[in-house]
């Protein structure tokens, strides 16, 4: 069993880079090797030189280079992901069994994200157990992202980050996942019930003639709340028409975050969901 913990995908969200820190990683040494409780697991900071520069990137988003190996002349982040899939990819000797990707958001939410159901259950328990809302998002697959190109399976972690305070709470989070992660990945599940979420929709910022995206009217920045039936979440700026409502099954996701902003997304709606959890993952 091997499992890969990444952080660094972008380079101004600290939480993961500072726990890869603390098992050793560096920018100058990104990836660390070590034996936890008798398994073998690695720490990456993937893209060391964003990191060192706190910005998001360099030249493009990291999470859309892999798998486009034909462009890998267009810039910084392209021939990057080349070097990540040839040192940790299916054909190296350190491809993961389980991918753990780590990132820090402006929306108020703690979510791991799964893309398929065929995962091991623990790790949607332990997120549960510790606070963490499993986020089940198939269209995950449609993007190319390091924990479908460095492991069999990978989920990704979201945990908010508002204040140094904040940070730091997610650090010792983050900190408990894997640890305890390590301790009973191999455990088989007792049958349970968790509460979570599942992919809805995205609901895309309103244009101008020129194509650009505009803000809306009425939503309220970097927050993630419940919403009640016929609450107005968007308003067209040019029309003044709304343009999504929702009942109160729904949970609105990510909702005017500035990282979400360059791909055009105000928010994602996801529908409250049971996870039923056992020799294999169903939801309800």
């Amino acid at each position: 069993m091997k499992i890969l913990f990444v952080g660094g995908i972008h380079g101004d969200e600290k939480t993961g880079v500072n726990l890869c820190m603390m098992q050793g990683c560096t920018y100058e040494t990104p990836y660390v090797k070590k034996s936890i409780n008798g398994i073998d697991c690695g720490f990456l900071i993937a893209n060391p030189k964003a990191c060192s520069r706190n910005v998001h990137f360099i030249d493009h988003n990291l999470n859309d280079c892999f798998g486009c190996s034909a462009y890998k002349n267009k810039g910084y982040e392209y021939v990057l992901q080349t070097e990540l899939c040839e040192s940790y990819g299916i054909a190296s000797g350190n491809f993961a069994d389980i991918v753990v990707d780590f990132h820090t958001t402006n929306a108020d939410t703690n979510l791991l994200m799964a893309p398929s159901l065929d995962i091991n259950p623990n790790l949607l328990m332990l997120a549960s157990d510790l606070g963490i809302t499993p986020y089940y998002c198939p269209n995950d697959f449609c993007g190319n992202y390091c924990d479908q190109y460095l492991g069999k399976i990978g989920v990704t972690i979201e945990l908010s980050c508002l204040s140094n305070q904040e940070n730091m709470q997610s650090i010792k989070l983050l900190g408990n996942y894997v640890s305890r992660l390590v301790e009973i990945i191999n455990n088989s599940v007792p049958s349970r019930s968790i509460d979570g979420l599942s992919y809805s929709k995205t609901v895309k910022y309103p244009k101008n003639e020129s194509g650009y995206s505009l803000f809306p009217y009425c939503i309220v920045p970097y927050v993630t709340n419940d919403i009640a039936k016929d609450n107005v979440l968007l308003v067209n700026p040019l029309t003044g028409k709304i343009i999504e409502t929702a009942d109160d099954d729904y949970t609105a996701l990510f909702m005017n975050c500035p990282s979400y902003y360059e791909f055009g997304e105000a928010m994602t709606l996801a529908k409250k969901s049971k996870f039923i959890l056992g020799d294999r993952i169903n939801i309800q």
